[in-house]
């Protein structure tokens, strides 16, 4: 399978909700880290690696790590990872169990 790219889907974006923190769930050394700006009129998942497509298999996964950020806004997202395999194409759908992503800035 042939992964040709990842998107960034927002769904909204308002004011924070008053005393909700949150903590930074970064990691170092993820072999396919990438980067969200929410706070970007269009948010793309920017990698500091090589970019798509990537190969994925069974016996060789791809595993992402994300990390989203935003300093003004609560925002809603996921993620649509787009596939090929041969002649056939699909979207995957990733976010939070059914759920978007809620990504909040912290005062």
């Amino acid at each position: 399978m042939t992964v040709a790219g990842l998107d960034v889907r927002v769904l909204s974006a308002e004011a924070p909700a008053a005393g909700i923190t949150s903590a930074d769930c970064e990691r170092t050394g993820a072999e396919h880290p990438f980067a969200v700006d929410l706070d970007a009129a269009e948010p793309q998942a920017v990698s500091p690696g090589p970019g798509f497509p990537r190969t994925a298999s069974t016996r060789t996964p791809l595993v992402f790590d994300v990390t989203a950020r935003t300093a003004k806004s609560e925002v809603r997202w996921y993620l649509e990872l787009r596939w090929t395999r041969g002649t056939r194409s699909g979207t995957l759908r990733i976010d939070d169990g059914g759920h978007p992503f809620r990504t909040g800035a912290v005062e």
